[in-house]
């Protein structure tokens, strides 16, 4: 639990980092898809180096090649170029606040796809739990938006992402359920895949190279790093607790970063939360909680 715990936390870090390197670039709707490559792409960076230091770069492309590793690069491209594509797209479509409450139900649906395919099985306790945490994310998220362009198509967006996102853990927890690749190998499969999906396709798709090139050069990359950094290792915890403790628990606590960036998003921006914010950030660490318990 601590480590799905740790994972919401560094998260939020990730989160608030990244808005600060995208509020340079506010007007332009394919800013987060090339901060996402680039994000992704310095944190395949980062745990290059990690496993060449543990000298495991030989093992895990191996087991990138066996039928486990099968399972970690449909989740990845589930999770990163098409999640998180549908992601801010959403954003762009209907704002920030409707986006994060119907993305956030990919929990839900995680785990009722993982009872439907892998017949596991739910306690009442965890059931009730994920409902308190997701209604907790609604409530924090659920405020009018005057930057709505086009409700229907960003709803199918965030749809898009929840279905992504949901999936992605489940295939995740399957590849690594035979304990012939360890977490961090599934983490390095991720983001090379991720980052690679987004170089090929996406950016291609977007022409987005002149923009990633800006920001390289007006030094914002520096910032998207220290993002990725906090983002490497929110993944790492998220992974090892999928593999620790199952999709089903781990996902609930994941989505804690909502509440925790309610606090980070204070100390690190100086946004001061209302009353409303806290109340409801405490029912959604309340209910992961109980959920993963």
């Amino acid at each position: 639990m601590g480590f799905g715990l740790l994972a919401g936390v560094l998260w939020a870090l990730d989160t608030v980092v990244l808005s600060k390197a995208l509020s340079f670039y506010e007007a332009l709707l394919i800013a987060p898809l090339v901060a996402a490559f680039l994000h992704d792409t310095c944190s395949f960076v980062y745990l290059t180096f990690y496993h060449g230091w543990k000298k495991g770069i030989k093992k895990a492309v191996r087991v990138l090649r066996s039928k486990q590793g099968l399972w970690i690069v449909l989740a990845s491209i589930l999770g990163g170029p098409l999640g998180m594509s549908g992601y801010v797209s959403a954003i762009f479509f209907m704002g920030p606040s409707y986006t994060a409450a119907f993305s956030s139900l990919y929990p839900a649906f995680g785990a009722l796809m993982a009872v439907v395919l892998f017949k596991e099985k739910l306690t009442r306790k965890q059931v009730f739990g994920m409902f308190v945490a997701l209604g907790g994310v609604v409530a924090l998220s659920m405020t009018p938006s005057d930057s709505i362009r086009n409700f229907p198509l960003g709803l199918g967006c965030a749809l898009l992402c929840m279905v992504c996102w949901g999936l992605e853990g489940l295939l995740a927890q399957q590849g690594m359920k035979k304990e012939t690749i360890s977490s961090d190998q599934a983490l390095w499969m991720r983001q090379g895949v991720s980052a690679l999906g987004y170089g090929l396709v996406i950016m291609n798709l977007i022409s987005g190279w002149e923009l990633a090139e800006t920001m390289v050069v007006q030094h914002h990359i520096g910032w998207i790093a220290l993002a990725a950094l906090a983002g490497t290792a929110s993944y790492l915890c998220y992974y090892h607790a999928l593999h620790q403790i199952g999709s089903t628990k781990a996902m609930p606590l994941n989505i804690t970063y909502v509440a925790w960036s309610i606090g980070l998003s204070f100390l690190i921006l100086g946004a001061v939360p209302s009353g409303r914010e806290v109340l409801f950030a405490l029912v959604v660490l309340c209910g992961a909680i109980l959920s993963a318990s």
